[in-house]
């Protein structure tokens, strides 16, 4: 279970990440 929740953990992580990476992008080129 603890490993489930660890993974889980890590790819919201990731995700915020390259939200945010994304974001800039768009902003950058706009």
């Amino acid at each position: 279970m603890t490993a489930r929740i660890s993974i889980r953990a890590v790819i919201v992580s990731t995700n915020r990440i390259v939200i945010r990476l994304i974001k800039l992008r768009t902003i950058g080129g706009a």
